[in-house]
């Protein structure tokens, strides 16, 4: 006797709260922009690898998933992501599958170097199992801005 197993193929809301920490002194970050951008793959890795100014405007632009926050007083930012999911459902309804991370993730703090990057390079993963609750959490650390001395020499004269 075969058991019926179902195909699905949809989406799973994912919540991803981010810490973002100074390198040197492991302090927190207040007020550090913090966004999770999401598109395809091929386009990601064509703006990342270029990583042009005016490039990435329009990328940002594009976005089908654009989700926004600060960070607050200990330097933690919740957001939440929608993730493209897949997997089998029993006659029962149970659902079992995966969800898989296909965004970038970004942050921006006028003391601090901008950070763009594949938010499954931070995780390590891009696939992980399906639960009630999809819930991730990454550390983050950021590298103080360096100052121009070049710069700062001439307007001393």
């Amino acid at each position: 006797m075969f058991t019926q197993v179902l195909i699905w193929d949809g989406g799973a809301h994912c919540t991803v709260t981010v810490v973002v920490l100074e390198q040197i002194t492991n302090k927190s970050v207040v007020g550090a922009d913090v966004r999770v951008l999401g598109s395809s793959e091929e386009r990601m890795m064509e703006i990342l690898g270029g990583s042009h100014s005016e490039d990435w405007k329009r990328f940002v632009q594009e976005c089908d998933v654009a989700v926004e926050g600060k960070t607050d007083n200990h330097g933690t930012a919740v957001l939440g992501a929608k993730c493209g999911a897949g997997g089998r459902k029993s006659v029962l309804g149970g659902k079992t599958g995966s969800y898989r991370i296909d965004h970038i993730f970004e942050i921006a703090h006028p003391k601090y170097e901008p950070l763009r990057i594949p938010l499954a390079a931070l995780l390590g993963q891009n696939s992980f199992p399906l639960r009630r609750e999809n819930k991730l959490t990454v550390r983050v650390w950021v590298e103080p801005k360096k100052m121009n001395v070049a710069s700062d020499q001439e307007v001393q004269r």
